[in-house]
């Protein structure tokens, strides 16, 4: 691994719920496929009974995570970074780092069947994983927000397969002008998203999968499942032209929930994805 990469493991749970299912499946697949490989690891506390504050289920413990990657990112400067989680909140400090690193000449590819874009009042359920991007564009908890490294802008943003979103994040995607690219669009052009990428001009990207941007019917091991969706090889060919495009200075793969033995088997077309990042 070039010194200028860090691959970071960070099973955090607590932004989706009371339960600890997503840091036992994310271990999951480090132990299949990350342990012999040089990830850092984020120590994240597996049997911590969560509180409420400010509308955020386990604030605490989320910002207790967000100082720990901040002090690895300091500490570390990388200008790539491989993620694997976990819960979407982990991309408050990989996207927030690569951002200022790269003076905002970043464009942040969202592949999610949810937006991510409420904040503790519009959430419906004070579930953290629902909120980071909005985060990421400056808007949320202070004390979360005062973890990150930098803002991004609407236009850095292309939410790639969104098809659940609450109604107060459909008016936040109107209003700043969003750009979204369905599934459909997706499975019917290889290249929609590459050229969407070099119509706005940037060089750098950060991909963000979440696994629920699959067909659940095809793929039943996310944690958030929505009808609809690409299958895996779908999205790989997405990836894969991005990654031949432009240059992926960020990857996370995040929400993978473990329903049998075989799941766990699934993933590896991204992992291995994410190993190209040299």
């Amino acid at each position: 691994m070039s010194e200028d990469l860090v691959r970071i493991f960070f099973p955090q749970w607590q932004g989706s719920g009371d339960n600890t299912d997503l840091y036992f499946s994310a271990t999951e697949i480090y132990d299949l496929y990350l342990k012999e490989h040089d990830f850092i690891s984020i120590d994240v506390c597996c049997h911590e009974k969560l509180g409420v504050k400010k509308n955020i289920l386990g604030l605490d413990a989320i910002v207790h995570n967000l100082e720990q990657v901040a002090d690895l990112l300091n500490r570390e400067k990388p200008i790539k970074i491989f993620s694997v989680g976990g819960d979407c909140g982990i991309e408050l400090g990989p996207v927030s780092y690569l951002n200022k690193v790269y003076n905002k000449d970043l464009v942040v590819v969202w592949f999610d069947a949810h937006g991510d874009l409420n904040t503790p009042l519009s959430s419906l359920s004070g579930h953290f994983h629902g909120m980071p991007l909005r985060c990421l564009l400056g808007d949320g908890d202070e004390e979360v927000l005062s973890h990150c490294f930098s803002y991004i802008g609407p236009g850095q943003v292309i939410l790639a397969g969104v098809r659940e979103l609450d109604p107060a994040e459909e008016v936040y995607i109107r209003t700043n002008d969003i750009s979204t690219v369905s599934d459909d669009q997706m499975i019917n052009s290889k290249d929609i998203i590459v050229d969407l990428i070099r119509s706005k001009h940037f060089r750098n990207v950060y991909l963000h999968v979440d696994l629920d941007v699959l067909d659940p019917d095809k793929f039943p091991y996310s944690k958030c499942p929505v009808n609809g969706g690409m299958t895996k090889q779908q999205l790989l060919e997405q990836l894969h032209k991005i990654y031949d495009g432009f240059n992926v200075v960020g990857f996370s793969i995040v929400e993978y929930l473990s329903a049998d033995i075989n799941g766990k088997y699934e993933v590896e077309g991204l992992v291995d994805f994410g190993f190209r990042m040299k």
